[in-house]
């Protein structure tokens, strides 16, 4: 979500300093009370998602994504962590 609220920004007030920042806390913690570690996951790549397509949409701007980010997107979502995909 850091990721995308980023790109968002960089899009729509280029002429803005941005800097985005999460608490510190492990996988297991979750962020949101009543959220799983599969929701965390399924909300993870519903945004990996939204920053691949979001830029062709004109919402963000384009981000680059590692090969291995891409990699563990596509098993995921192959694993059936589809629950927040666009």
């Amino acid at each position: 979500m850091n990721r995308r609220a980023l790109a968002t920004f960089q899009l729509h007030w280029p002429e803005l300093k941005i800097t985005c920042s999460a608490p510190d806390t492990h996988f297991n913690e979750s962020p949101a009370p009543g959220h799983t570690p599969e929701d965390v996951v399924s909300e993870i790549v519903g945004d990996i998602q939204r920053i691949i397509e979001y830029p062709a949409l004109g919402f963000q701007t384009e981000q680059e994504i590692p090969t291995e980010v891409m990699d563990a997107y596509e098993q995921l979502r192959q694993r059936g962590f589809t629950g927040h995909l666009m």
